[in-house]
């Protein structure tokens, strides 16, 4: 998966409610991207 894909998965989590998903999504993404600021920015909101 891309980091691209991630991202967009984590917001539509957080739109739903559905947290913990939102932040599986966005750890995934760091692990492809460690210092990509809008993966930094998922986690945080997660």
């Amino acid at each position: 998966m891309s980091t691209s894909f991630l991202l967009q998965q984590g917001h539509k989590f957080l739109e739903q409610g559905q947290y913990k998903e939102a932040l599986n999504c966005f750890e995934r993404a760091k692990q492809l991207e460690s210092n990509h600021r809008e993966v930094l920015y998922g986690l945080g909101l997660a």
